[in-house]
């Protein structure tokens, strides 16, 4: 029975650490999937605008605007989704740790390791969190400035549609 001590509360701590490292993973796939999806957005709203305006008619007056507004305001959100996939710098356990380990303490009993490496697991665990929160909040704002930028392109494309500008 002894041998358990902490074992508990090891496992939980290893399915935290597992659970952040894939929130880490599904938030970079969802900002690299909103970097396409801003791409595609601009090529379909600036290629229908050719489209419909044809040669004889130029862009002008408010659908205009609302292009210039849409371009920009797409462009932040891929920015913004940019830099919730960048890469971070996470403070992990050193080496020199990780060679007291398996050097001083190498003989230590079970629970003692569970306790040393269950500290470690945690200081990882939060460096993780805070990281996935910075990427969760600047993946957050890109979706709703996709969305905003979406609707101004929309708004263009349907005044050029009806004959306005």
């Amino acid at each position: 029975m002894v041998n358990e001590q902490g074992a508990g509360y090891s496992e939980f701590i290893i399915d935290q650490l597992d659970r952040e490292h894939a929130r880490r993973s599904s938030i970079d796939g969802r900002a690299a999937q909103v970097q396409q999806s801003v791409g595609l957005l601009l090529g379909l709203t600036a290629t229908t605008l050719g489209l419909l305006l044809g040669n004889d008619r130029k862009l002008q007056g408010l659908p205009l605007i609302l292009f210039i507004v849409a371009l920009g305001v797409l462009t932040t959100s891929f920015l913004l989704a940019l830099r919730a996939s960048f890469l971070a710098k996470y403070p992990v356990t050193d080496t020199a740790t990780l060679r007291v380990m398996v050097d001083e303490h190498w003989t230590d009993t079970h629970v003692n390791s569970l306790n040393s490496t269950s500290f470690q697991r945690i200081l990882t665990i939060d460096s993780l969190r805070s990281g996935n929160d910075r990427k969760s909040d600047s993946l957050q704002k890109a979706l709703w400035v996709e969305a905003g930028g979406a609707t101004f392109g929309l708004v263009a494309l349907g005044l050029v549609a009806a004959g306005i500008g």
